[in-house]
């Protein structure tokens, strides 16, 4: 008979000390704490995973398209639909800088924009409400 070998895992929040303004992530079930890395596992077995959160919202309206169904981001003061509702259309964490030639692009015939396109980048319009704010650069998002 062999034996069966058993094995669990134990989570726990990181250490962090930041010194210098750098910041170093600290082994928690090691004395003493001694520095881990996202690179792979320490000499103690410990590696780290960084896991995303996003609050998901429902009945709001989406500043989009306007409608309150399906699942909604908040981004800034704004909700939109986690599956793009508007092609074409999109709501920037940190909008691109806008560009004079870009602005000259945007009023290029459909051609330049079918080929800007295949080098994977777009002109896009930038808004402030409904006023044009300027025009700037982009990467191409398939099924934009």
């Amino acid at each position: 008979m062999g034996s069966k070998r058993l094995s669990t895992v134990r989570r726990s929040s990181c250490k962090v000390v930041v010194k210098d303004n750098l910041a170093q992530v600290l082994c928690p079930f090691c004395l003493p704490p001694h520095p881990i890395s996202l690179a792979g596992p320490a000499a103690c077995g410990t590696t780290v995973k960084v896991v995303a959160h996003q609050i998901l919202y429902s009945a709001v309206p989406c500043s989009l398209c306007g409608e309150s169904s399906g699942t909604l981001v908040r981004i800034a003061d704004q909700y939109v639909h986690v599956k793009g509702c508007t092609p074409g259309r999109r709501l920037y964490t940190s909008p691109p800088k806008a560009s004079k030639l870009a602005s000259l692009a945007w009023r290029l015939p459909a051609a330049y924009h079918k080929w800007l396109r295949r080098r994977g980048k777009v002109v896009v319009e930038l808004r402030k409400g409904a006023q044009v704010a300027g025009y700037a650069f982009d990467k191409a998002v398939p099924n934009d």
